[in-house]
Formats: C-alpha cells, structure tokens, sequence
C-alpha cells in the first residue's frame, strides 16, 4: 500500500498566527508555523492547505466540518481537539500528541501516523482510506462502524482499543500489542494476527488452548 503524502512547496512562507485573520476567513494557507497555540478555539470549516505546523498546540479546539490537505503536523498537540465531519487528505501526524481527539463522521484519505499518541481517539462513523498508523499508540481508542480501505497498523499499542461493527478483514494486526481489545468475532473474520494474538483471541471467545 502507498500512501500519497502531503504536496508541500519547497518555500513556504514562515509566519505567525496573529498576521492570519482566521476569524475573518477562516484558511490558512501556504505557510510554515512553530510554536504557535489555538486553545479552545471554535472554528468552523477551517481550511489549511499546503502548511507545516511545528511544535504548535491545538487543545480543547473545536473544527466542524474542517478541510484539510497537503499538511504536515511536527510535534504538535491536538489532545482533545474535535474534528467532526472533517476531510483530511494527504496530511502527516508525527510525533503528535491527539489524546481524545474526535474524528466522528470524517472521511481521512492519504492519512499517515507516525509515533504519534492517540489514546481515547474517537473514530465513530469515519471512513478512512489509505491509512496507516505507524508506532502509535491508539489505548481506549473507539472505532465505530467505520469503513477500512487499506488501513495499515504496525506495531501499535491497541490494548482496550475497541472496534465496533467495523470490519477487520484484510487488516494485519501482527506486529501490534495489546493485552485485551474489544471486537466481535465477526468482524475479526479475515483479520491476519501472530500466534499469541491469536490465543489471546481465543480467550475472548470462552476457548481453552492447551500446548
């Protein structure tokens, strides 16, 4: 699987959040920002297009409906950030702290992840294409009957990861941890898993293995 990573020009223009009147019009685009804050801000159908955050922080913000694509978070911190009904395509989390950040009924494509902590993530109704989380980890994260079209997961952390009415087929689950995760049997149906995952599936189901 490859994924499309984010387009971004070679000169971004380096600036500050203050000189972009987000609350005017609510984009931002073309542009570099580090160590920048938007803290429990409320702006609805955002657009960030060709930006690269470093080092910036999000929390407690609110984006309904945001569009984002071509960009690239460093070191950032969206814990608790809500992106309801967003469109991310082609955007980049590395080393990004997003604890209980809310993707509900978004559509992410070309989305990677990459050391990046995402503990009590939410993913309900979201439809996610070409994705992969990479040395992530993704504890308490809920995922309800959402759509995986080739979704990839290496060595994660997925203890008590929850995947709800949400198909696994085809999702390789073998280089991931956990010591116990909730999902249906039915929708584990093609999953591929190591040997201990899958004695440890086996418990989930009432099942006794013996050596």
């Amino acid at each position: 699987m490859e994924i499309e990573r984010p387009r971004l020009s070679k000169s971004l223009l380096e600036t500050k959040l203050r000189a972009i009147p987000i609350d005017e019009d609510p984009e931002i685009l073309n542009v570099s920002l580090k160590d920048e804050e938007i803290i429990e801000a409320h702006h609805p159908r955002l657009r960030i297009s060709n930006v690269v955050f470093t080092n910036c922080t999000f929390t407690e913000s609110e984006f309904i409906k945001a569009d984002w694509s071509d960009v690239r978070f460093e070191n950032c911190d969206l814990s608790n950030v809500t992106l309801k009904d967003a469109a991310l395509h082609r955007v980049e989390f590395i080393n990004c702290k997003l604890t209980g950040i809310d993707f509900s009924d978004a559509t992410l494509k070309n989305v990677h992840w990459e050391q990046s902590m995402l503990p009590y993530a939410l993913f309900g109704d979201c439809k996610m294409e070409n994705h992969a989380f990479i040395d992530c980890d993704l504890s308490f994260a809920y995922f309800y009957n959402c759509e995986f079209k080739h979704v990839a997961l290496e060595r994660c952390q997925l203890n008590e990861a929850s995947f709800e009415d949400t198909k696994l087929k085809g999702l390789d689950l073998s280089t991931c941890s956990f010591d116990t995760m909730k999902v249906s049997m039915d929708d584990l149906r093609g999953c591929e898993v190591s040997p201990h995952q899958a004695i440890q599936f086996a418990s989930l189901i009432g099942l006794v293995v013996k050596d």
